[in-house]
């Protein structure tokens, strides 16, 4: 079991790439877009402020629908 709670947390800025992709390419999406998203805060004066994160729309056997992203301040 894990320990778990719900919160209700203010919205925050963020940076995100939605992408459709196979299952078995979701790590390698985050190698791959991850850093083209940091590139394109530091060229607007912007840092990531908190850790990558991905936020499923659908997740498949064959096929995932995901936002890879981080949050910015």
């Amino acid at each position: 079991m894990i320990d778990a709670e719900v919160r209700d947390l203010a919205p925050r800025p963020a940076a995100a790439v939605r992408l459709k992709a196979p299952t078995s390419a979701l790590g390698g999406l985050f190698d791959e877009h991850l850093p083209n998203i940091a590139h394109r805060l530091a060229d607007m004066g912007m840092q990531p402020a908190g850790p990558a994160y991905g936020r499923c729309h659908e997740f498949g056997p064959e096929q995932v629908d995901v936002d890879v992203g981080v949050l910015h301040g």
